[in-house]
């Protein structure tokens, strides 16, 4: 990618849900090779078009595609969700990313930067002030990613594994 290229980010629409499926397997090789237990290889049942188009078509769902000299370089899927007030916490509501995925071809251009920038526009738009996602604790480089676009460490996850259970 040269810098005369223009990155063009774009709501998704459901006939781009085939390519979407393939920008998803770079993300999901990177899983897949650190958590081969956990996680499946690469393939277009892994986020089948059929479950993007629902995704693009839902409400409070969305999809943003980036492109780069109108290839497609990546994607973004965020959704709005909320939490009833409880006895413990306060109800809230925030924008969560659950897939970001950048082509390898076309990473370290400021696409994944754009992706979360649109983000923070829809965020803006809807008057929600926080944005949240997660990440797998050995993938330093999107731990690295993210905390350079502002995310911080809310909360963190363990798990433990018994001898002779299956995981």
């Amino acid at each position: 990618m040269t810098q005369a290229e223009e990155i063009i980010i774009r709501e998704a629409i459901p006939e781009d849900a085939d390519v979407i499926s393939k920008l998803n397997h770079a993300v999901q090789k990177i899983h897949s090779d650190a958590l081969p237990d956990v996680f499946k290889p690469p393939s277009d049942e892994c986020f089948p078009a059929s479950e993007i188009r629902k995704i693009i078509e839902a409400e409070d769902s969305y999809v943003l595609l980036a492109l780069v000299e109108d290839q497609p370089a990546g994607y973004i899927f965020a959704e709005i969700c909320g939490k009833e007030e409880t006895a413990r916490s306060y109800a809230s509501e925030h924008l969560w990313i659950h897939h970001i995925s950048v082509d390898d071809a076309f990473r370290r251009n400021g696409i994944g930067q754009k992706l979360i920038q649109e983000v923070r526009t829809l965020a803006e738009k809807h008057g929600i002030s926080r944005i949240a996602l997660d990440v797998w604790s050995f993938n330093v480089n999107a731990k690295k990613f993210f905390g350079g676009q502002g995310f911080t460490t809310m909360n963190e996850i363990m798990r433990m594994e018994q001898k002779g259970e299956s995981p």
